[in-house]
């Protein structure tokens, strides 16, 4: 056997139920088809997770992206603006460029001018030698006018060269500036033109998926119902457990009064044995004396007395024979006998008081027997449940520690946890030793672990219990409080996507626990009054990918 004792036939051992009454349905689906379904429905729920949030991601993207593709159609717009504001000054700058051309080119000197200016210099150069004064300060003021003159011509050149250059400058900037933000137009158009394909293709995957999740759904109705039906049958077997329960508890109220009653007919029988071992010995007794007196009756002989002449004579003694009788003895045995005549009685009654014992007697030991054999029955149906047990319990046992090893180096990544019987053959008196290997460290008992790797070791005895025998509700109260960021990751989402047939009710702080809740609980303190809030998440992702638009 798995516990290590040895012994020969049995059947089939029923594993993964605790009571061996429960009703194998053939009609419904099998452990392997609602196993594949369940993994299937988790595959597909773990798709559709991811999709839903890479559409989260390509959302948000998409909203930088309108966000950027906004603020850029703004700049184009100023820009087309300061573009149109710079076409329209280009006109009346080329205007001001061709009328300061024209001045130039008035200011410039005239060559017969300077012939007659010169001509009359000349004339009038004997004039100024006479009136040098008057001269020179003609020259003064011709000089001095020549200078204003250059100042205005050369000044208004230069600032008529560096406003055009200024204007071509800035033309080239803006002309630049439009390629470039032409370029980047086109980028935003084909990246919103991308971004609306990756929508349209979203859209398509989401309605795949909803329909998909529709059919899911369905078969998750089917499967309901399956279970329901299933639910009916387990609720009709706990009913027949409990029936059983109720007869083996009336049985073993039966057996305890039986044993007691076979207490009373054991001390009743050993009573009785002794008052007929005292009447046995008492018969004994009486036979052997009836005995002796019957051999001394018998030894007894009449003695025929001859008569003669109706004459009565004594038989004669020879001497010898008178002298060897010892007279007082005689006298002595003579009165013994009438006291022991006088004395007894004989009661006729005692046999009649055997025989009624002897046959009360025979009905005691009918009775005996009868409760013996149901004794053992008891005893033999007694051995068989405790045998059961404890099939059941190794079978259980077994799948559990499978299971927690499993469990442990899937939440480890690596260590090695084992569970052991005190007592192989008698699991129920001494315990269970739970030993955990942690990762790159030796065998150690759970008592002498740290904090963190006492709960990890907890956590994958609790889940390795769920596997066998799921429970309805758990409570844990944060049990990720001992644990680093990855352990409280690899728990948080064992207990998202595994355990589907159970509520977790889990109080924690860590963030990358809670944000996994189906339903999330805010405990707060406003003004010292404690205030409570629930979310689902469910539902705010169900408006999320509503409000996306449709094309």
């Amino acid at each position: 056997e798995t516990s290590g004792t040895m012994s020969g036939g049995g059947n089939t051992v029923l594993r993964g139920r605790m009571g061996r009454s429960v009703a194998m349905t053939t009609d419904s689906l099998t452990p392997g088809e609602i196993d594949r379904i369940e993994n299937r429905v988790r595959d597909l729920e773990s798709r559709v997770r991811s999709l839903r949030e890479r559409a989260v991601v390509l959302e948000n993207t998409i909203e930088s992206r309108s966000r950027d593709v906004k603020t850029w159609s703004v700049d184009i717009n100023k820009l087309k603006f300061d573009v149109k504001s710079l076409s329209e000054q280009e006109p009346v700058l080329k205007d001001q460029v061709i009328q300061q051309e024209k001045k130039v080119k008035e200011v410039e000197p005239d060559k017969k001018k300077v012939k007659e200016l010169t001509h009359t210099f000349e004339t009038a150069k004997k004039e100024m030698e006479k009136e040098e004064e008057s001269v020179k300060k003609m020259e003064e003021k011709v000089s001095e006018v020549q200078e204003e003159i250059q100042k205005i011509v050369g000044g208004k050149t230069k600032e008529a060269k560096r406003k055009l250059e200024e204007v071509t400058k800035n033309a080239e900037k803006v002309s630049a500036k439009i390629i470039k933000l032409g370029v980047e137009v086109k980028t935003a158009e084909r990246n919103a033109k991308k971004s609306k394909d990756q929508i349209e293709n979203l859209k398509s995957e989401v309605e795949e998926f909803q329909n998909r999740m529709i059919k899911l759904d369905e078969e998750r109705k089917e499967i309901l119902k399956s279970s329901e039906d299933t639910h009916a049958e387990f609720e009709k077997v706990e009913k027949e457990l409990e029936e059983l329960q109720k007869v083996l508890n009336e049985k073993k109220t039966e057996l305890s009064s039986v044993l007691k009653k076979e207490g009373e007919l054991k001390a009743q029988r050993q009573e009785q044995e002794r008052v007929v071992k005292t009447l046995e010995t008492q018969i004994k007794d009486l036979t052997a004396h009836i005995s002796s007196e019957e051999n001394k009756r018998k030894k007894l002989s009449l003695h025929k007395i001859p008569r003669k002449s109706n004459d009565e004579q004594l038989e004669i003694f020879p001497d010898e024979e008178l002298a060897n009788v010892n007279i007082p003895q005689l006298q002595y045995n003579e009165d013994t006998l009438l006291n022991k005549i006088s004395q007894q009685s004989p009661n006729l009654k005692v046999l009649e008081e055997y025989e009624s014992k002897l046959l009360l007697l025979t009905e005691r030991e009918k009775e005996l027997t009868d409760v013996t054999d149901k004794r053992n029955e008891m005893r033999t149906w007694h051995d068989n449940i405790r045998k059961s047990r404890l099939n059941e319990f190794i079978a259980g046992f077994t799948i559990i520690t499978d299971k927690l090893k499993e469990m442990y180096q899937m939440i480890t990544l690596g260590g090695d946890a084992e569970l052991e019987l005190v007592d192989s053959l008698d699991p129920f008196t001494d315990g269970i030793v739970f030993s955990v290997r942690p990762p790159k460290k030796s065998w150690k008992n759970i008592s002498n672990l740290s904090g963190g790797e006492k709960t990890l070791s907890s956590l994958a005895l609790v889940f390795a219990l769920h596997y066998y025998k799921p429970t309805p509700l758990y409570v844990m109260d944060e049990i990720d409080a001992a644990l680093d960021f990855k352990n409280v990751s690899i728990v948080g989402n064992y207990i998202k996507e595994r355990t589907k047939n159970a509520q977790f009710i889990i109080i924690s702080l860590r963030t990358n626990m809670f944000e996994l809740a189906d339903k999330l609980v805010g405990i707060y303190k406003v003004e010292n009054c404690t205030h409570s809030m629930t979310i689902t998440p469910s539902i705010y992702r169900s408006n999320f990918f509503q409000s996306v638009p449709t094309t």
